[in-house]
């Protein structure tokens, strides 16, 4: 187990005897090495999916049967991913995205270990598109919604935010609200009665966001504030050497495709392919590489699919499937050396 994983199966319970400047553990397979996040608070979400899952009675190997909630949740996410590409991008766009995000490193680590950055990829995603899906709803003519319909994805929002803040208490998930919010009031359009109606929605999602996080912190805004300080704090920026790694030449090949494309070209630099653009932007910016990978591939499959009507589509179909294919290899080949 790493340290993040040990401290939130066992609630928190490590026993560190002070000795002078220096900490001493327990020794054993199920003790890590490691105290890089001894200091971080565990957030109660992780705390209390580890207390749910029985993995210490069930048959079988007992840290599989730990990480099988972040199993899922990795599996939702690309589902999730596969359902919004394939409906903006088409089918071809859909596969492109499922493809990047099932070989990305980033995203089999986090959905792998029993810590939080999947649950917090799953609920920036989900906040984002749910307050997008929110905004074409007031584009219904008046009556023509029922009162569930329009409002149904307001819960979903505030689930995802929520769940977001609890699990990652860091500057990303407000960061990821305020541009769900924006995102949204740009799709609203500049029309006073759909921004009405947005703003409303928005608002009220807003503060059921904010009481499932004050319930599941037990209405403790000090600690709140702690934690997300604390986490902050030690995150760490983006290992940018990561990059170097050999699986990573596949994927920067297509973003630089993508990118110059999106760039030089104004029929690509639709909200389409510039919202997941400006979510990559802004996961990455706040260290958080997993959180981005979705976002990457929606991109990268927006402007693909784009090229792929064009005259070169042939040029562009073979360029495409050679780079996944590589990027495929050599992402197994590295977890191979895991």
């Amino acid at each position: 187990m790493s340290g993040e994983e040990s401290r939130t199966a066992f609630a928190g319970g490590y026993f560190l005897v002070i000795v002078g400047t220096h900490r001493t553990l327990p020794t054993g397979p199920m003790w890590p090495d490691d105290t890089r996040s001894f200091d971080r608070p565990v957030a109660p979400v992780m705390t209390w999916l580890a207390r749910i899952v029985p993995w210490r009675h069930l048959p079988g190997h007992p840290k599989l049967w730990l990480r099988m909630p972040m199993v899922l949740i990795g599996l939702l996410l690309l589902i999730s991913v596969w359902t919004i590409a394939r409906r903006w991008y088409g089918v071809a766009g859909g596969m492109i995205a499922l493809a990047l995000c099932s070989f990305s490193l980033s995203l089999v680590e986090a959905g792998a270990r029993l810590e939080p950055e999947i649950l917090a990829a799953w609920a920036v995603f989900g906040a984002i598109f749910t307050a997008m899906a929110t905004a074409h709803s007031t584009y219904a003519a008046p009556g023509s919604l029922s009162v569930s319909r329009r409002w149904n994805n307001v819960p979903l929002f505030a689930l995802a935010l929520g769940i977001g803040m609890a699990a990652l208490p860091s500057f990303l998930v407000p960061f990821a609200g305020g541009l769900a919010i924006c995102l949204a009031l740009y799709l609203a359009g500049g029309n006073r009665a759909r921004l009405w109606n947005m703003a409303r929605l928005l608002l009220f999602g807003i503060a059921m966001a904010a009481a499932l996080v004050l319930l599941i912190y037990d209405f403790q805004v000090h600690e709140l504030r702690l934690r997300v300080l604390t986490v902050t704090m030690t995150g760490g920026p983006l290992r940018w050497h990561d990059l170097l790694l050999p699986n990573m030449w596949p994927l920067l090949a297509l973003l630089a495709i993508s990118f110059f494309t999106w760039l030089s070209q104004r029929r690509h630099r639709w909200f389409g392919a510039t919202a997941p653009l400006i979510a990559a932007l802004l996961a990455l910016a706040t260290g958080h590489p997993a959180v981005a990978a979705p976002f990457l591939a929606l991109f990268i499959a927006g402007v693909f699919s784009d090229l792929l009507e064009t005259r070169f589509r042939r040029l562009w179909q073979a360029t495409v499937v050679a780079l996944l294919a590589a990027y495929a290899g050599l992402s197994l080949w590295l977890l191979r050396q895991i």
